[in-house]
């Protein structure tokens, strides 16, 4: 494969864990849902602790990928992202940096709860997604 097809396929498998992140937060992290955690939230500051926690999640993926030698999350052994920290420490550190004054107990216990979710959602829900878009399914004869 040429590097600039492999750049662009690393890029197309990027933009649709961006957007099965976005997807993830709209069916589970809804406002209602992250009151529930965030003492103090309202319907004016959500987006901000969202966004960070879209932020945090695409983090701790790329940081999951740094010792893989694969091109993405779905392609990367699942079973390891199920034990690495690094989506949690992402959100925790991306809510951090809001300025939102929530405590730090909250904000462990929402990015411990989002990071477990998250990998539930990717094995479950978003890895046959990928799979059909993006691999070849093998025929057996």
């Amino acid at each position: 494969m040429s590097l600039t097809k492999k750049i662009n396929q690393t890029q197309k498998f990027k933009d649709f864990e961006n957007s099965e992140i976005a997807r993830f937060l709209n069916k589970y992290y809804s406002y209602k849902e992250a009151r529930l955690v965030f003492e103090g939230l309202t319907e004016e500051n959500y987006p901000t602790i969202k966004d960070a926690t879209k932020k945090g999640i695409r983090v701790g993926v790329d940081n999951f990928l740094k010792g893989s030698s694969e091109d993405g999350l779905y392609l990367s052994n699942l079973r390891k992202f199920d034990t690495d920290n690094s989506v949690k420490t992402g959100i925790e550190k991306t809510i951090e940096e809001t300025g939102c004054e929530f405590k730090k107990e909250a904000i462990n216990c929402y990015a411990m709860d989002v990071s477990q979710t998250y990998f539930m959602f990717v094995y479950n829900e978003s890895k046959d997604i990928f799979d059909k878009r993006f691999l070849k399914e093998k025929k057996i004869n």
